[in-house]
């Protein structure tokens, strides 16, 4: 007895997955050497730039007061700053024409203090 050849139903070509353009972004990103580079470079220099401070900590006290002679000292220059207390406003008797108690010098030397940031 002779068997028939199995008949096989036609087989539809198989299609690729849909995926979203990212996918094919990101993998043609990840075979591009010099961009990897780049990428690579740019990250490292963020995590210096974030983590800076945790590596390097200044702990020096009033590091930034902004007096001109000390900034332009060497590094490791030491000195002495002395400080006053800021001048309390005097109070004037109330005038009609300024309701701003104190005089003009008083009232200068204050807001002198309060930029400079001395307490």
């Amino acid at each position: 007895m002779a068997t028939a050849a199995p008949v096989l139903a036609p087989v539809a070509p198989a299609t690729p997955p849909a995926r979203p353009p990212g996918y094919y972004v990101r993998r043609r990103l990840w075979r591009n050497g010099p961009a990897m580079f780049g990428l690579g470079f740019i990250l490292i220099c963020t995590l210096i730039a974030l983590a800076g401070y945790w590596v390097l900590p200044d702990n020096s006290p009033n590091a930034n007061n902004g007096l001109v002679q000390l900034q332009k000292e060497p590094p490791g220059f030491s000195a002495t700053v002395l400080r006053r207390p800021c001048p309390k406003p005097r109070r004037a008797p109330i005038r009609i024409i300024s309701s701003v108690p104190g005089s003009g010098a008083a009232r200068r030397a204050f807001r002198k203090c309060l930029l400079a940031g001395i307490r």
